[in-house]
């Protein structure tokens, strides 16, 4: 499977997060990202996966490219709009998603997710070591 995708951002945040040097494990405090009065970009988006079938579980992996195409806006501590400088750039995803019928009518699905690279600023909290989801799918 081929997938080509757009993302919008509609900007509905009200992040308020500064760096704060009176703050006294300041090192680990400003690790994370600015993101005050945050105005994200948009994203353009390309998956490649492969379907597997073994008896009745059904499985695909693939890769995950997202590039996020601008830098995102953030307000800084004086009040002005500046860039978040690196949150521009691509991610790009392991995924490992499957479906295991468990009735006649219901399915256990799940999706795992690893990201290989990742954007230097991220600037939207999109930072993720791992993703897991596992859920149960009604059929009609």
């Amino acid at each position: 499977d081929f997938t080509v995708g757009y993302q919008h951002s509609f900007n509905a945040n009200s992040n308020h997060y500064l760096h704060l040097s009176n703050i006294s494990d300041s090192v680990t405090y400003n690790g994370y990202f600015e993101s005050n009065n945050l105005r994200r970009n948009d994203d353009g988006i390309f998956r490649i996966n492969r379907k597997y079938q073994i008896k009745k579980i059904v499985f695909s992996t693939g890769l995950l490219f997202i590039y996020h195409m601008q830098n995102d806006d953030i307000t800084n501590v004086l009040g002005e709009r500046v860039k978040a400088v690196g949150s521009q750039g691509m991610t790009l995803n392991f995924d490992l998603a499957g479906s295991i019928p468990i009735c006649k009518k219901v399915d256990l699905t799940f999706i795992l997710a690893k990201p290989l690279v990742q954007r230097k600023d991220l600037p939207d909290g999109l930072a993720r070591t791992f993703v897991g989801i596992v859920g149960l799918k009604r059929n009609f």
